[in-house]
């Protein structure tokens, strides 16, 4: 092997033969440590570090502290901004055609998603209705309003006949179509009755 060494900075590796420079390498960048069964992943130098150089804890351990979460997986509850009570029925829809025809759903605070398999309104057995999420009926308790929208589903919400393309406000015997199934609303809370009302 002729000497690169004296001319150029280059020498040969003993390992794998290669030539590579020795001013710009402690060692052979093809077999070297890190190269060719000695392969560790590189670590992030910012991994875990915050604003203010403080370390985060490692998965899984506790944050410690007074408002640490106890439990970071528990579900989002729904806001009753006027005293209404959790889970408590504020309308329903009614399938009068289609093939849950018949089947009444609660309607409840916040949003009532609509899907054929899975939602707060499920749907059964009506192809034509997307499984998650293909629309949706909100109650806002803080002006005493229902709406309907149109969310993920693949064919048009229908409100009355007309497709609903933005949020429309719903009243009592509003019909909604979707895919193959017709609903009529019923409003409990309203203009009438609320449970933020409270009797003395």
């Amino acid at each position: 092997m002729p000497d690169l060494s004296a001319k150029s900075g280059f020498v040969y590796c003993p390992n794998c033969g290669k030539a590579y420079d020795a001013s710009r390498h402690a060692y052979c960048p093809d077999c070297g440590p890190g190269k060719k069964g000695d392969f560790g992943p590189t670590g992030d130098p910012y991994a875990g570090k915050m604003s203010g150089g403080e370390t985060r804890p490692p998965k899984g351990s506790d944050w410690g502290g007074d408002d640490a979460p106890t439990d970071p997986f528990k579900p989002t509850m729904p806001l009753g901004e006027k005293n209404t009570p959790t889970g408590a029925v504020v309308g329903w829809l009614v399938a009068v055609s289609g093939p849950c025809r018949g089947q009444d759903y609660t309607l409840h605070v916040g949003y009532n998603y609509i899907g054929r398999e899975d939602g707060d309104v499920i749907i059964r057995g009506d192809m034509n209705i997307s499984g998650h999420r293909d629309s949706a009926v909100v109650f806002d308790d803080n002006s005493n309003l229902f709406f309907t929208d149109h969310v993920d589903g693949k064919n048009l919400l229908r409100l009355n006949g007309a497709p609903v393309l933005r949020s429309t406000e719903l009243h009592n015997y509003d019909h909604i179509t979707i895919g193959a199934t017709e609903l009529v609303f019923l409003g409990l809370c309203g203009e009438h009755f609320s449970w933020g009302k409270q009797d003395d």
